[in-house]
C-alpha cells in the first residue's frame, strides 16, 4: 500500500478576501521629493544727478523630501482609508 496522495493542481482562483488573507496584508512604499528655486534680478537707473544705478539680485532654494511606509494593512479599505487620511495632511480632498 502506498502512501501517496492524488494531488490536484488545477489552478483555482481566490476572492479578495481570500488573497488578502494569504498575502498577509498590504504594504504600501511611497517617497517624493519636491525642489523649487526662484531668481530675481533687477536693475534700476539712477538720475544723473543723484550719481549711480542699482542692481538687485535674490536667490532663495526650496526643498523637502519624504517616505511612507504603511505595513500590514489587513484590507484595500483599510489601506484606502490611510491614504485618504495621509492626504488630508497636504491640503487635498
Amino acid at each position: 500500500m502506498s502512501n501517496e496522495q492524488d494531488i490536484n493542481n488545477a489552478p483555482i482562483e481566490l476572492t479578495d478576501e481570500e488573497l488578502d488573507q494569504v498575502s498577509g496584508g498590504i504594504d504600501i512604499f511611497i517617497s517624493g521629493a519636491t525642489f523649487e528655486q526662484r531668481n530675481v534680478f533687477s536693475a534700476r537707473r539712477g538720475s544723473r544727478r543723484r550719481g549711480g544705478n542699482s542692481i538687485y539680485q535674490s536667490s532663495s532654494i526650496s526643498s523637502s523630501a519624504f517616505q511612507l511606509i504603511g505595513l500590514g494593512f489587513g484590507s484595500v479599505g483599510d489601506a484606502m482609508s490611510f491614504l485618504q487620511g495621509f492626504s488630508k495632511l497636504f491640503g487635498r480632498r
